[in-house]
């Protein structure tokens, strides 16, 4: 199987491993921008509690199109917060660790 099932047919669930401060930006004050990414993707999106090596799990619930339309709008949130500034020199620094896991649900 390469994605797990969700609850209800046609479901798969997807998580992502995020640092704190990527999860605080995708969540956005008072849970307004993660509450626009479930509209707009039309996916279930949600960040753990549990801090684990200094990062939480996000998962996305939904289809795949709907996966596909959460995730890309998760990593244009960490994109942001990432891109290089004038004065960085390192191209490496911009780049944030993501890490996909697709364990069950």
């Amino acid at each position: 199987r390469l994605w797990p099932k969700g609850k209800e047919k046609g479901e798969y669930v997807l998580r992502l491993m995020l640092f704190v401060a990527d999860c605080e930006e995708l969540i956005g004050q008072r849970g307004v921008r993660i509450a626009q990414i479930r509209k707009d993707s039309g996916g279930k999106v949600f960040v753990e509690n549990d801090v684990q090596d200094g990062c939480r799990m996000v998962r996305i619930v939904g289809s795949h199109a709907i996966l596909q339309r959460a995730v890309a709008k998760v990593l244009d949130v960490v994109r942001h917060l990432h891109l290089p500034s004038k004065k960085a020199t390192s191209a490496s620094a911009s780049i944030p660790p993501v890490l996909a896991a697709t364990s069950p649900a």
